[in-house]
């Protein structure tokens, strides 16, 4: 969908360290993951995220209504078990509706503090002072061409401050008291399992 955006993530995703890269196939957009069960979150902005950057939420679980919605557009999507829904988390106000049943969310973004990381890793934005990760890495950000105008690197957005307001978390649980529930195969994975041959899927 954004050509030029998905290049930026790949090269944050390849610069980030071993150890901190989610194992999988191949490099991919997103540089956060999220895994909720029965988490409610409040109408909220994903402050964090990069600019204009794609979110995607997934919805697992055995669960009724649970709809998302977009109060800013006056918009409420039917968010079913198995539904994936990508969109600007940063720029959009959003929020899941009540449901009923047993909920699972898995949310995939990109991170503005990682990405900055990155993008100071291969010199990108400046490096920190005495940032070990960064020792022997690049320091000097090119922020002007030739014409004495501002380059795109130069215009990536502050650090932010861990102090701040944009430092917060959306969402909430109730307290509650675990309950031993036995749970199908079936009735756990939802529109996401399997065809199996084995009678194992039913267990």
């Amino acid at each position: 969908m954004a050509p030029d955006e998905y290049a930026k993530c790949l090269d944050v995703y390849r610069a980030l360290p071993k150890e901190f890269k989610t194992p999988i196939s191949e490099p991919t957009f997103s540089t956060l993951f999220v895994l909720g069960i029965n988490s409610y979150t409040q109408r909220h902005l994903d402050k964090t995220d990069v600019k204009f950057g794609f979110a995607s939420l997934v919805g697992l679980g055995s669960y009724t209504e649970g709809d998302l919605c977009f109060p800013q557009l006056a918009l409420k999507l039917e968010y079913q078990p198995g539904d994936c829904v990508i969109f600007r988390g940063r720029e959009l106000e959003h929020f899941v509706h009540d449901w009923d049943g047993y909920r699972i969310f898995l949310l995939f973004t990109k991170h503005q503090p990682v990405r900055n990381y990155a993008f100071r890793k291969i010199g990108l934005l400046p490096s920190k002072p005495n940032e070990p990760r960064n020792e022997g890495g690049h320091t000097a950000v090119h922020d002007e061409n030739a014409e004495g105008e501002k380059t795109a690197e130069a215009n990536w957005e502050e650090e932010l401050d861990p102090d701040d307001e944009y430092y917060y978390s959306p969402c909430w649980k109730d307290p509650v008291t675990p309950e031993f529930e036995e749970v199908t195969e079936r009735e756990w994975q939802g529109p996401a399992l399997l065809p199996s041959t084995s009678s194992s899927a039913d267990t």
